[in-house]
């Protein structure tokens, strides 16, 4: 079959690449630092670098990859310039080599804030006017979440002087991307589900993912990072996180479908929802139980983002490169890897006596996840049937 290159040809190609090489970069980098003790310190500590760096930076390139391709379906409009994809691409590059360089020259970081600031702004830019003009107007939550994800970010950067409070922001920028990952599911797997639906019965009743649990769990998700960031000490956060967890386990009602379930595009985001709901119960039994967050449920929440990135890259890629959706068995193992390795770091705090030794088998499940995202992704995202 011929093949014609296709990495600036749309959205998803390019930032989806950026998003498979940096978690693979990122991790590497971290990896050297916690296990091997590299020197590393840009402002605020390695630890802020690697926790905005993986939620951010790594969200980020999906989220643009997403937006870019997304819109213009939804609204059925001409995609963007392939220069806007190069100044994007060249701003998100631009803010992470500049936090990297933060190590040796500190002014750096300030770009950083700069270029990714510019980023969003840009992509807010460039989908929100055609969102509007859509008579619907159905999908103008996600401009207002990438908005809000605009704003925890600046406030990131500025606390960054401050690292107490800057790590207290990342609450912030973890439900947001949490709200981001509802709103963006939500969207995909009704596509997703109701086609597996239709292959394997064609009389069966329709998936539909309802707005209003999607909102209550949108609201309980944002009153827990708002009062988590704010009152850090105060005891309702900790109800607030069960409430939150009551609300997806909520959205898991339209989720009741069958063996449907077992198809390997309809099992990732419902087992990514699971990993949801299981970081807020575990965050909120922590917080009643000690009197604090318990970074295990931060790590639940990462491991539920991480699968929803790798499910969009997959679905998305594979869908818009016109290749169709990767039916190989690599997939089921990727699927396997991902479930059963990542959230093991959200371990690590309750068993002290293997603590390394689990970071260091979820760091290596992150990695060969990513690895065989990028061998079953490659194909998609640089090539397109001729």
């Amino acid at each position: 079959m011929k093949t014609v290159s296709t990495l600036w040809d749309s959205p998803h190609c390019i930032f989806f690449l950026l998003t498979i090489i940096w978690a693979l970069l990122s991790m590497l980098l971290w990896g050297l630092t916690l296990f091997l003790s590299v020197p590393f310190n840009p402002p605020g500590g390695p630890l802020l670098w690697h926790i905005h760096e993986f939620l951010f930076a790594l969200s980020g390139a999906a989220i643009i990859g997403f937006m870019l391709t997304a819109v213009p379906e939804f609204t059925s409009t001409e995609p963007v310039n392939y220069v806007w994809l190069k100044r994007l691409a060249g701003l998100w590059l631009a803010g992470r080599v500049a936090y990297i360089t933060a190590h040796w020259l500190t002014p750096a970081i300030w770009l950083a804030a700069i270029a990714d600031t510019l980023m969003l702004i840009t992509l807010l830019t460039l989908t929100t006017p055609v969102l509007w003009q859509d008579l619907t107007r159905k999908h103008l939550s996600l401009p207002l979440a990438l908005l809000l994800l605009l704003i925890v970010n600046v406030m990131f950067y500025y606390e960054l002087p401050h690292p107490g409070r800057a790590l207290q922001s990342t609450h912030l920028l973890m439900g947001t991307l949490m709200i981001l990952l509802l709103l963006a599911l939500a969207r995909i797997s009704m596509s997703m589900v109701n086609s597996a639906l239709e292959e394997k019965q064609a009389e069966a009743e329709p998936y539909l993912a309802r707005p209003p649990r999607r909102q209550l769990a949108i609201i309980c998700i944002l009153l827990f990072s708002v009062c988590s960031w704010y009152f850090p000490a105060a005891g309702i956060n900790a109800w607030l996180a069960l409430a939150a967890a009551a609300a997806i386990l909520n959205i898991l009602n339209d989720w009741h479908l069958g063996r449907v379930l077992l198809r390997r595009w309809v099992l990732l985001p419902y087992c990514t929802l699971w990993l949801m709901a299981a970081g807020y119960a575990q965050l909120g039994i922590s917080g009643l139980l000690y009197g604090s967050v318990s970074s295990g449920g931060q790590h639940l929440l990462a491991a539920a983002l991480m699968t929803a990135i790798i499910y969009v890259v997959l679905v998305a890629g594979g869908v818009h490169s016109g290749w169709g959706l990767d039916e190989r068995k690599r997939v089921i193992i990727l699927i396997v890897t991902a479930l059963l390795l990542l959230p093991l770091r959200a371990l690590a705090p309750i068993v002290p006596a293997a603590y390394y030794p689990l970071l260091a088998i979820a760091a290596g499940g992150w990695m060969l996840s990513w690895l065989l995202v990028l061998t079953i992704s490659w194909r998609t995202l640089w090539q397109r049937p001729a």
